[in-house]
């Protein structure tokens, strides 16, 4: 190694000792070749792993302000980047010059050639870069701008040969701006197209002229032209009148143009009014007016807007809008009244009234809207009301329309228990009603007349639903459809229970009923009975189905009685149970009547032992026959965590059915419950694999593949972790992890704070799968058996003989044909017709028609952007594959060192090597030495070291382990293992999901190919911890769901939008030396109660007279005190002898004396007095004033990090410690906090008022989201949350914006669109 003031050089070699081989070689060169010349060489050779590297670079100053520069970077022989050429760098105080001619080479390709050059002088500015080929140029940038006297011009002119050819020029005089555009579109195409533009304004007459060809080479005469004349009103400046006229292929069309514009200072006050009128060239003219006007109060704010449009043909529409917000004193109450009138040649003033009332208590939140529908002033309106009321046991609303007699629309009500638990759930709607809305909805929007009245009483269609749990252990519900009424009532208990079933119907007594019973007859033995009745008009006599039996003394006993014939003729049977031993039980069944042909049995054989379950079934036609049915099933708990499991059905000649599986415990994320794969095999339809889960909260999902297919099928339904609800079927391969939904309904609680509800539905692909399961041979064969079973067993009966079942049945068939009949075809499908009449006019199919076209683009847009960013990764992986394989190579040494803890074995070898060297002997030896003569401080040294050491590895071992337990790197690292780093293929499936996440997170709602599959994502405020908790908070507050939903959408900026936006105030600030560390910080103080401390906590002191430290760094201190009541409050900057005072009306006093110039500086003080504020600046910090006051705004330098101390904050990141007192110990209060920091202790503090976050007006909450939350440039910066709190409780929510405002341009971002403040 050698270093001197003109060069470094160091050189690196490790051998093998054993051949002399060569193991590195790492040569280092930087410096002063010569007087005039400097280069750069580095050289790494590892060759046993990779080819040498090289890297050199030169720069030789030929004469003053001229080099010849170049550079190459090398693997082996291969050039992989070379660049050369002259550079001229020329700076002095009247000029700037850079100018560069390169040639540059990537991979031994075609080279470029790459000329810059940059000019800075006082009347000129020169910006050029072009990109040359060995033939012709690639892309040309050139910005040429001269300045004489007061004349500026500016010429523009790019060039991407194979795209276009655009050439600008403007030139700027006091009196006229001229601007000319010349473009060429697709220069190279055979018929390329020229634009040209010509526009010119003079500032003196207000006159504008210009003109337009879009095809200047093939055409002239397609062109436009304007022309357009400005007057203004000195006396109201706020007028202003445009005329001219606008030239079209020929045609002139003049205009007339007056707009009036509100005060700025009175946004929220005062009107704007626009008229246009448009004479043609046949000269009739048409007429646009608009007129804006707001009213602006305390608690209500009115608005009135009015379009009224004059047709060539005279013919006159006017639109009138009126809408009020009021806002009431309960908190979260607020009263809406909007009015919508529309006047047209044909329809007279067709009227929308709406009101809206929403009213929050503590115990119970209603809500109440009334919307008023006419199509023309002579009809009567049609009124309809919307009620939804809510408290913490009952939730219900409803739909009317208003007549003399309010007619329902629909109905819900639910009632909870409080302590969990549905009362009652009812749900009511009335087809006919909705038909009347949906007439006169249409009658509204299409002007076809009012609905007749005969039409808004129709006969009553209702359906309803009922469910009630009256008691715990009793049960009802009733279903109510336009025909009929079916009522049911359960009873459970542990003596009696029982199902009971009946018909409302006036013509029908028919009622089915089930009971159970059980009661103790003797000691350890108990008697049971079933019993089910039917009855039903068409049968002679009740149906009766009797089951008693006796269970004791291991045994069990019953007879069964079929009382089912019109005759005495009763099938009986008995029932026996025995143990066989202590783990088995045999139950046998047998039947006998004189209608039946034989004497069926069946018998079941039941064992259970630990870890063992078996159930073995058995049934005979005839005790003299072989069995014709046997079902055995038997259950294996091998392990604790699983078990093997068996299935057949066999018949007296085939086997049916055959399963074999496995179950497991599954214990992950998703689910705690139990796993089953298992094999079924049928010799019809062949062998299956089935898989499937089964876990807690009510989830089960099933994924069964045919044995060799490459398709798999799989099924979800029910409730997974309290967060997903679906019902789901989806299609995939047995290659791939993707699937493909084929009918979908889901809802996800993705985060705390965001829920996404997703559908899909592809119904082709669902038919011809349904078809493959009715077509199932197992489904037939289990039908035929069953008809030959009844055929062998039931004798031939006369009709007179007919049993009451069969009867029942066949009535029963017939009732529920009619009952189908009524129901759809008398019931739903009029009112069907009619609703899908409606549903399919003009309006509804272009909005269908535009939805899906938009939804294709977007799948569309994302597989365009796919396929190039693809190919691009495509190419990059052919050109630089010897490259990938040195990168995979380190990144798998890497991951196996953080999974492993363990060096490669060539680092390994290496140190063993240099261990056993001559070289590291002769030094261990004069180093044992030095410590020989030192023990006592040696092992000293020795065991702070091995501590030191010690607890480095403990400390990095957690990190490992804790870094390889992230999701992310855990991916990340599996990936690179299994698959290639660069294997464009699956590099095209990532960029793919990617853009389809980019997609999905920019809207809030996502499509994916094909426009079948929708997801959207709603914000849910406040955070919740499982699905149904957001679903309540959703419903319960619909005005915290518009809150979040503004809050989330960011200001309708996606994610990587405002990525995007953070990087270009970041990289590019207004101000260059903000890109140099140390980055200050900025605190904030609101009306003097509301700061914002450097680290970002918000806190709401009292406004006290006693003077508070806000910050404190080495001997400087600012200090704040309310020397007047309701007085902004004045501050106190101490720095050496110097003291500042800002008074309460923004006047700067230093050591007593006034400051009046703009700027002033005194000593290390300087002070700066703007139009919009003042600032004072001391080293290391600033304080800045707005005006009028309210916000003040203090800026430290990084130099100060960890070392300030008060009221905003210690500033060093964390915002933990901006609550500690000056003894060390955190603040329980605010109040507490504001007084320990005060100059005099003695000084009494006022005391805090309590504010309730929920007692915020809803009103201050939409204004607090639209001053600050609906900064979008800024937010990607400076995020809104603590401001938005600041302003729910601040006296003034301008101040709040302008802290906002302020903050936001000390990082470069300017506000295009001024807020109302």
């Amino acid at each position: 190694m050698a270093s001197n003031c003109a060069k470094f050089e160091s050189s690196l070699q490790v051998v093998q000792s054993a051949d002399s081989a060569q193991v590195v070689d790492l040569v280092v060169f930087v410096g002063q070749e010569s007087a005039n010349s400097y280069s750069t060489k580095i050289q790494i050779d590892l060759p046993n792993v990779i080819r040498a590297i090289k890297f050199e670079s030169k720069l030789e100053e030929q004469e003053q302000f001229r080099f010849l520069a170049g550079m190459a970077l090398r693997i082996g022989d291969t050039v992989i980047l070379q660049a050369d050429g002259p550079l001229t760098a020329k700076i002095l105080p009247c000029m700037t010059l850079f100018q560069t001619d390169l040639t540059l080479n990537v991979l031994s390709l075609t080279p470029y050639r790459i000329s810059s050059q940059v000019t800075l002088e006082s009347d000129k500015q020169l910006l050029a870069f072009v990109v040359k080929s060995q033939r012709e140029p690639v892309f040309v940038l050139e910005w040429n701008s001269t300045a004489v006297i007061a004349r500026k011009s500016i010429s523009i002119k790019v060039l991407v040969p194979s795209v276009a050819n655009l050439n600008t020029d403007i030139a700027i005089s006091p009196e006229i701006i001229h601007v000319c555009f010349n473009n060429l579109i697709l220069p190279l195409n055979p018929l390329p197209r020229r634009i040209k533009c010509f526009v010119d304004a003079n500032l003196m007459t207000r006159h504008v002229t210009g003109r337009l060809f879009w095809d200047a080479d093939v055409d002239v005469n397609k062109s436009v032209s304007a022309e357009v004349f400005v007057e203004g009103d000195a006396v109201h400046p706020r007028r202003i009148a445009l005329h001219g006229g606008v030239t079209y292929l020929g045609q002139t069309y003049h205009y007339k143009t007056k707009v009036t514009i509100a005060e700025p200072k009175d946004k929220l006050q005062g009107g704007n009014d626009f008229t246009l009128e448009v004479t043609t060239p046949s000269h009739s003219s048409f007429v646009l007016e608009t007129s804006y006007k707001v009213d602006h109060h305390e608690t209500a704010t009115k608005v009135y807007s009015t379009v009224m449009y004059t047709s060539t043909q005279n013919e006159k529409y006017r639109l009138t809008n009126f809408f009020g917000l009021e806002t009431g004193e309960e908190p979260h109450g607020c009263k809406v009244d909007s009015e919508v009138i529309l006047s047209t040649p044909t329809v007279k003033d067709a009227r929308v009234q709406a009101r809206f009332k929403y009213h929050s208590h503590p115990f119970h939140r209603n809500m109440n809207a009334q919307i008023s529908l006419s199509a023309s002033p002579d009809g009567k309106p049609l009124g309809i009301q919307v009620t939804v009321l809510q408290s913490d046991t009952l939730s219900s609303g409803s739909c009317k329309i208003l007549e003399k007699d309010p007619i329902m629309v629909y109905e819900w009500r639910l009632v909870v228990y409080p302590s969990g638990g549905i009362k009652t759930f009812e749900v009511g709607a009335d087809v006919s009603a909705v038909i009347v809305l949906m007439k006169e909805i249409r009658c509204a929007i299409l002007q076809e007349g009012d609905v007749l009245v005969k039409e808004r009483t129709p006969k009553r269609s209702i359906f309803r639903y009922r469910f009630d749990n009256p008691t715990p252990s009793s049960y009802s519900i009733l279903i109510e459809t336009p025909s009929r009424k079916i009522q049911g009532k359960a009873k459970v208990s542990d003596s009696e229970s029982g199902l009971r079933l009946s018909s409302d119907e006036d013509s029908s007594h028919a009622k089915y009923e089930l009971i159970y019973t059980s009661r103790g007859i003797d000691s350890g033995k108990y008697k049971s009975r079933w019993e089910w009745h039917i009855d039903h008009p068409e049968l002679t006599k009740p149906v009766l189905i009797d089951l008693e039996y006796t269970v004791g003394n291991n045994t069990l006993n019953g007879t069964i009685e079929l009382d089912i014939f019109p005759e005495e003729d009763k099938i009986t049977g008995t029932l026996t149970s025995m143990h066989l031993t202590n783990a088995s039980i045999e139950t046998q069944v047998s039947i006998t009547s004189q209608v039946l042909k034989t004497s069926p049995k069946l018998i079941f054989i039941a064992a259970n032992a630990p870890g063992v379950v078996a159930y073995d079934i058995t049934f005979w036609e005839s005790p003299s026959l072989p069995p014709s049915l046997k079902i055995a099933y038997k259950y294996h708990k091998a392990h604790y965590n699983e078990a093997t499991f068996a299935f057949t059905v066999l018949t007296e000649t085939d086997m049916i059915f055959e399963m074999v599986g496995l179950a497991k415990n599954e214990e992950t994320s998703t689910c705690d419950g139990v796993k089953i794969s298992a094999t079924v095999h049928s010799p019809t339809l062949g062998k299956y694999l089935l898989d499937s889960k089964l876990c807690n909260s009510a989830f089960a999902g099933m994924t069964i593949a045919r044995d060799g297919s490459e398709f798999k099928y799989s099924a979800s339904l029910g409730l997974q972790n309290s967060n997903n609800v679906e019902i789901s079927l989806t299609e995939g391969t047995t290659e791939r992890e993707e699937v493909e939904p084929i009918a979908l309904a889901r809802m996800r609680l993705v985060n705390p704070s965001m829920l996404r509800a997703e559908a899909a539905y592809e119904k082709e692909r669902l038919d011809t799968l349904w078809s493959d399961i009715e077509a199932s041979e197992v489904i037939k064969n289990i039908i035929s058996w069953a008809k030959a079973l009844d055929k062998d067993i039931l004798r031939d009966f006369s009709a007179g003989r007919k049993s009451g079942v069969l009867t029942f049945i066949d009535e029963g068939g017939q009732e529920l044909r009619e009952i189908w009949h009524q129901v759809i075809y008398d019931d739903f499908f009029p009112k069907y017709e009619e609703l899908q009449y409606m549903l399919t006019s003009w309006v509804t199919d272009k909005a269908h028609r535009l939805s899906k076209y938009t939804w294709a683009h977007l799948a569309q847009l994302q597989h365009h952007y796919s396929t190039i960013f693809g190919n691009m990764a495509k190419r990059t992986h052919q050109e630089l594959r010897s490259i990938n394989n040195l990168l995979k190579g380190a990144l798998i040494e890497i991951e196996r060192l953080m999974k492993t803890g363990r060096f490669p074995g060539v680092i390994v070898e290496i140190i063993k090597e240099v261990k056993t060297s001559e070289i590291f002997s002769i030094v261990e030896a004069e180093v044992d030495a030095i410590l020989e003569g030192y023990p006592e401080e040696y092992e000293a040294v020795k065991q702070v070291v091995d501590r030191i050491m010690t607890v480095l590895e403990q400390d990095t071992d957690k990190l490992r382990e804790r870094i390889m337990k992230i999701p992310a790197v855990r991916r990340i690292t599996n990936w690179i293992l299994k698959e290639s780093i660069m294997d464009h293929f699956k590099i095209s499936k990532e960029i793919d999901k990617i853009i389809s996440d980019y997609l999905e997170e920019s809207l809030f709602l996502s499509v994916k190919p094909g426009a079948n599959h929708v997801m959207l994502h709603v914000p849910v405020a406040p955070p919740a911890p499982c699905l149904f908790q957001a679903l309540w908070t959703l419903l319960k507050n619909p005005f915290g769901t518009l809150d979040s939903a503004l809050v989330s959408s960011d200001s309708y900026t996606p994610r990587p939008l405002d990525d995007a936006i953070w990087a270009y105030y970041t990289l590019f600030p207004k101000d260059v030396t903000s890109l140099l560390p140390p980055y200050p910080r900025t605190a904030m103080v609101i009306g003097g109660t509301e700061i914002l401390t450097f680290d970002g906590l918000v806190v709401r002191v009292p406004g006290s007279p006693c003077k508070v430290l806000l910050t404190a760094h080495g001997s400087s201190t600012l200090m704040m005190a309310h020397t007047e009541p309701l007085a902004p409050p004045q501050l106190e900057l101490k720095i050496a002898s110097t003291t500042v005072i800002i008074t309460p009306d923004s006047r700067i006093l230093v050591d007593g004396r006034m400051i009046s110039g703009p700027e002033e500086s005194i000593g290390d003080v300087k002070v700066q007095l703007t139009p919009v504020g003042v600032k004072v600046t001391i080293p290391s910090l600033v304080v800045g004033v707005s005006k009028p006051p309210g916000v003040i705004a203090v800026e430290v330098s990084g130099w100060t990090f960890g070392h300030t101390a008060g009221l905003l904050g210690t500033y060093d990141g964390e915002i933990g410690t901006d609550r500690f007192l000056p003894n060390g110990s955190e603040a329980n209060s605010a109040f507490q906090l504001a007084s320990a920091w005060q100059e005099d202790k003695q000084c009494h503090t006022p005391s805090l008022p309590s504010l309730d976050p929920r007692a915020v007006p809803m009103s201050r909450i939409l204004r607090c989201r639209t001053l600050v939350g609906g900064r979008a440039t800024c937010n990607a910066l400076v995020r809104p949350e603590a401001f938005v709190r600041m302003c729910h409780t601040a006296r003034d929510v301008c101040a709040v914006a302008k802290a906002y405002r302020t903050i936001c341009s000390h990082k470069g971002v300017e506000e295009l669109i001024p807020t109302a403040c």
